[in-house]
């Protein structure tokens, strides 16, 4: 009951203190995220599962729409079954859009958005070590909660997808990455 009582009183105060949004024009965003994403292709029904990070930079150039960009970064390694790891390793610098469906004194903001720009890929399964890039798009959508008018809490669905040409058959395979980022952000 205590526990109950104590987390009723922290969601009034979170919603009942007014606000302001970091999402006003001329505002800037410094953002760090990370995620569990499962990765997919068009080649073969297997899945991997990665870790990402991404860090981000945004610029308000109105009062709910910014334009900025990210490096995010994500590693994973495969047991082949037989004994063999194959590690992976792609970076994306991409460049992203947001619309804000909020206004400035909102304490929760929905958003939504779309990226794009470069993806690099690296694959070394220990015998052979193959690399590639790629143009890369996508879009993304969530929720920013402002606990205060300089820090916000995010939590994001982000879906990318990019082409690369196996190096084995010489066929080109899209890459289809689903991703729920959670972190925060810093606004000045």
């Amino acid at each position: 009951m205590k526990k109950t009582a104590t987390l009723t009183i922290l969601i009034l105060l979170l919603f009942a203190i007014p606000v302001l949004a970091g999402t006003t024009a001329g505002d800037k965003e410094i953002q760090l995220q990370g995620s569990f994403t499962n990765t997919s292709n068009n080649q073969n029904d297997t899945t991997t599962d990665t870790l990402s990070a991404q860090v981000g930079f945004n610029y308000f150039f109105t009062s709910n729409i910014s334009i900025g960009g990210l490096w995010r970064g994500s590693g994973s390694v495969r047991d082949d079954g037989d004994g063999n790891e194959t590690t992976t390793t792609t970076n994306f610098l991409l460049v992203r859009a947001d619309l804000y469906l909020g206004n400035a004194a909102s304490k929760v903001m929905p958003y939504v958005g779309g990226q794009a720009g470069q993806a690099s890929y690296t694959r070394d399964d220990g015998d052979e070590e193959t690399s590639s890039s790629s143009g890369a798009y996508g879009f993304h959508g969530g929720l920013k909660i402002f606990p205060s008018e300089r820090i916000s809490w995010n939590i994001e669905l982000d879906s990318t997808t990019y082409t690369f040409e196996s190096e084995a058959t010489d066929d080109e395979y899209k890459s289809y990455n689903n991703s729920l980022f959670v972190g925060f952000s810093y606004y000045f």
